[in-house]
């Protein structure tokens, strides 16, 4: 360090970038600020863990309104599709998120989740759902949740979910918000996009070679989309087809 004391920062100095420095901060933050279409800092959502049985006796108290002015009408999943969410519940195949307006900690109102809790409501509840179009647990076809053993009740009524409760004091178009970017922010996998990430190595290899071959393009033309592995898809249907002999396809 040099000895000439003018090279030395005075107190005076040390005060104005210090001063300097947090106008820069507080310029900063109010540029940040967001104020629409609702103000971030007025969002209270709380991350509560539940089981289904939680969920279920909030239902049988009628604590849940299914019927939400935004919400399309419950049960519109065909009963093999219904089957298959209490299959996943059985095979341990955690659920995705819940999300629930708690502006009325009496009634909670349905953001997202309808078709889910509706297949609850039905198979536990109701008890008019028996099993259908299983993928795995095929010994449990045709059974209601009254008829299957005692453990695996268990294991549907205490499985853990999660629950995101809009508190009050969160604006009030949150909720229609949070139902749209949920169900209009992802596009669905295709069957083959899911057979294509379940099932990695050559076989996918093989599909996708057999997809760009001269001859395949050939064929179809344009006819057929590669965006989302519809090419693919036909040639392994063709394979199918040709592997497998029609009496036992």
């Amino acid at each position: 360090m040099s000895g000439d004391p003018s090279s030395v920062p005075s107190e005076l100095d040390l005060d104005e970038a210090e001063a300097l420095a947090l106008q820069g901060v507080e310029e900063e933050e109010k540029g940040a600020d967001i104020t629409e279409p609702f103000d971030p800092t007025q969002i209270r959502i709380e991350h509560r863990p539940l089981t289904v049985d939680l969920l279920v006796k909030r239902l049988r108290a009628r604590e849940i309104d299914l019927a939400t002015e935004f919400q399309r009408a419950g049960g519109l999943w065909s009963d093999a599709a219904q089957s298959r969410l209490i299959e996943s519940l059985l095979i341990r195949i955690p659920l995705p998120a819940f999300y629930m307006d708690a502006t009325n900690e009496e009634r909670w109102l349905v953001v997202d989740g309808l078709q889910r809790l509706s297949v609850l409501k039905r198979f536990i509840i109701d008890q008019d759902l028996a099993l259908t179009g299983l993928e795995f647990l095929i010994n449990l076809r045709g059974k209601r949740f009254s008829e299957l053993p005692r453990p695996l009740q268990r294991r549907i009524e205490e499985t853990q979910l999660i629950v995101y409760l809009i508190q009050p004091g969160t604006p009030p178009n949150l909720k229609f918000n949070i139902f749209e970017r949920i169900n209009t922010g992802g596009l669905p996998l295709s069957a083959q996009e899911i057979r294509h990430a379940l099932n990695q190595g050559p076989a996918a290899l093989m599909l996708e070679r057999l997809a760009g071959a001269p001859a395949f393009e050939r064929v179809v033309g344009r006819s057929i989309r590669t965006q989302r592995m519809t090419d693919r898809e036909f040639v392994l249907r063709f394979l199918a087809f040709v592997l497998t002999p029609p009496e036992t396809y």
